[in-house]
């Protein structure tokens, strides 16, 4: 019977191993690379400037910053250029916290180099849609 359960154990540790070693690399979260399954934001207009990137949802950004040369800063109301690199599921941008206020969609895989007016500076949370 001991030997039955090393046995066992073994084979269980093994499938963890293959599952492990199957599974897909995933984008990590605000690790300032814009990934697929990222959404990406720039301070910028065309991708340039500070960048910061989440493979999920951000209900506030006041509580991050991004470094801007030698200055550390929130991106709350300061982006300018957005980049969705998901996979297959659109991201809502909203112009204050918690997913609330103007909301402005991006299509995945779609880019917006400047969001214009409307948006422009004003983004406070995201969520994958």
């Amino acid at each position: 019977m001991k030997m039955y359960k090393s046995r066992m154990a073994l084979v269980g540790i093994g499938a963890a191993v293959l599952v492990s070693l199957a599974a897909p690399a995933q984008a990590q979260n605000y690790n300032g690379v814009c990934e697929p399954g990222d959404v990406c934001l720039w301070a910028d207009p065309d991708f340039t400037g500070s960048m910061v990137d989440w493979d999920g949802d951000q209900a506030n950004y006041n509580y991050w910053t991004y470094s801007t040369g030698n200055i550390w800063k929130s991106p709350n109301d300061d982006i300018t250029a957005i980049s969705n690199h998901g996979w297959w599921y659109d991201v809502k941008s909203c112009n204050d916290p918690n997913y609330s206020g103007q909301c402005l969609w991006t299509d995945s895989s779609n880019n917006r180099n400047w969001l214009g007016g409307t948006f422009n500076d004003l983004f406070s949370s995201h969520v994958w849609g």
